[in-house]
């Protein structure tokens, strides 16, 4: 077969330092990987690679067409993500308001949404490959991890759940706080390209099946393959509103709006209350609680004053209930976590080093990549990795090492790298066969994570 000599500096080594140490190469030709691993290297030897080694496709596929159509599908499925689903509620109430408006009303209010998500994807582009041409860590959905985007979307949702209680309709003196209160919850076209930006903002913690594998092969990219990526997400994720403006007529097919919309207004506000709650938790434990608690404590105020300002008593009773759910998601920020007996599983803390001596012992080790804005880690530890199976397992054969992704961190970024992802929930078994990891899909089960657990620690016998 043909041959070829790489030559690699590595500063700082010597022939005796890298005596017996494992060498990993990865051959990239167009959009696939090849991965081959030397044997050990000696003092005074080249490392050769195998020529039986066992050629270990990517995931990304070989063509930049074939990853336009994952971003797509990709895109498609965010809208199922449980992170956008208190922005979606808005949406489905433009449904129901269109049942009753003209066609061209129907479209433009889609379209502009549709906008919204498509330039927000565009400018998310823009700012990770900046962040990367500058040398920076990049990945999906870190802008949770830094607080004045943290604080700015609390405040954003309490200002959309404001509207869901009628809270913002009133003839303020104040120009700003009237054109508040046509951006937050009016039916301009402004707030209809508001609600997909948000909407995307709010997905991006979500690494949905096949958006993980769409997001790493682009962040591996330059900036056109970045650009075109994210954008094809965008329109994935705009798909059902590109319909709906197609097709204005859909909308017809819901119930015209009466009495019984007031109520369903009541629980979407409430549902985004408790988005806007869960972001705090989130700035509490990346800046601290007594910031959250600030933050929680002036939203619950200005929502009370927006109740006692429109004088009704229901409004005022919704008001107060609404700005109590605040203070309540607020003060959850610092409470401690409640552990069931099923969730007593002995987490190490990740480290790069940990991982490699366990692997190098013979050790089967399962490495959790999460974060407290990560939905998707938390409905995975929920279902799957404190069920009584893999809990079992992570408690007795298995070892568990968490890599908490809540604040930025190099060496967890570092590692998702390495490993091709960006975003996370991202879940890798480590064992005697099966040195370089078992990666799993974002959507874990029981089954597969068995699997890997036993194939990791087998599949070398």
């Amino acid at each position: 077969g043909n041959r070829a000599t790489l030559a690699v500096e590595l500063p700082g080594e010597t022939a005796n330092s890298i005596r017996d140490r494992t060498v990993t190469a990865t051959v990239v030709s167009g959009g696939e990987s090849v991965l081959a691993v030397s044997p050990a290297v000696r003092a005074g030897e080249s490392g050769s690679l195998p020529a039986s080694a066992d050629p270990r496709p990517a995931s990304a596929p070989s063509t930049l067409l074939a990853l336009i159509g994952i971003a797509l599908a990709g895109g498609f499925i965010l809208n199922l993500m449980p992170c956008v689903f208190p922005v979606l509620s808005l949406k489905l109430l433009s449904f129901v308001h269109g049942s009753t408006a003209d066609k061209r009303e129907v479209r433009r209010g889609f379209t502009a949404t549709a906008a919204g998500i498509l330039l927000s994807f565009l400018v998310l582009a823009g700012v990770l490959a900046g962040m990367k041409a500058a040398g920076a860590s990049v990945g999906w959905g870190i802008q949770f991890q830094q607080p004045l985007f943290l604080a700015g979307m609390s405040i954003v949702l309490s200002l959309f759940a404001a509207s869901q209680f009628d809270l913002l309709h009133l003839a303020a003196p104040s120009a700003l706080l009237t054109k508040v209160s046509g951006i937050a919850g009016g039916t301009s076209t402004t707030s209809h390209f508001l609600s997909g930006f948000v909407a995307t903002l709010l997905a991006t913690p979500c690494s949905a099946p096949l958006v993980g594998t769409a997001v790493g092969f682009a962040l591996s990219r330059g900036t056109g393959e970045i650009m075109i990526i994210f954008a094809s997400l965008g329109i994935g994720m705009a798909s059902p509103y590109l319909i709906v403006a197609a097709f204005p007529g859909i909308a017809k097919v819901m119930p015209r709006p009466g009495p019984w919309l007031a109520h369903v207004k009541q629980v979407f506000g409430i549902a985004l209350l408790v988005t806007a709650g869960w972001l705090l938790m989130v700035l509490g434990e990346v800046a601290g609680t007594m910031l959250a608690i600030s933050i929680g404590a002036a939203l619950a105020s200005a929502l009370a004053v927006l109740g006692l300002a429109k004088g009704a008593p229901p409004r005022m009773v919704g008001g107060a209930g609404a700005a109590i759910a605040v203070v309540i998601a607020a003060l959850a920020a610092f409470t401690p976590h409640h552990r069931s007996p099923a969730q007593q599983i002995p987490w190490r803390t990740f480290s790069a080093h940990e991982l490699h001596s366990l692997v190098a012992a013979g050790r089967t080790v399962f490495v959790d990549v999460t974060a407290d804005w990560c939905i998707t880690c938390k409905i995975n530890k929920a279902l799957v990795i404190d069920g009584q199976e893999v809990a079992g397992r992570l408690s007795s054969d298995v070892v568990p090492l968490r890599a908490d992704w809540t604040k930025p961190d190099p060496e967890i970024a570092q590692f998702l790298n390495e490993h091709g992802r960006y975003g996370i929930p991202f879940n890798i078994v480590f064992g005697p066969g099966a040195t370089d990891g078992i990666a799993l899909s974002e959507i874990l089960s029981q089954s597969s994570v068995s699997a890997a657990f036993n194939d990791a620690a087998a599949r070398s016998k």
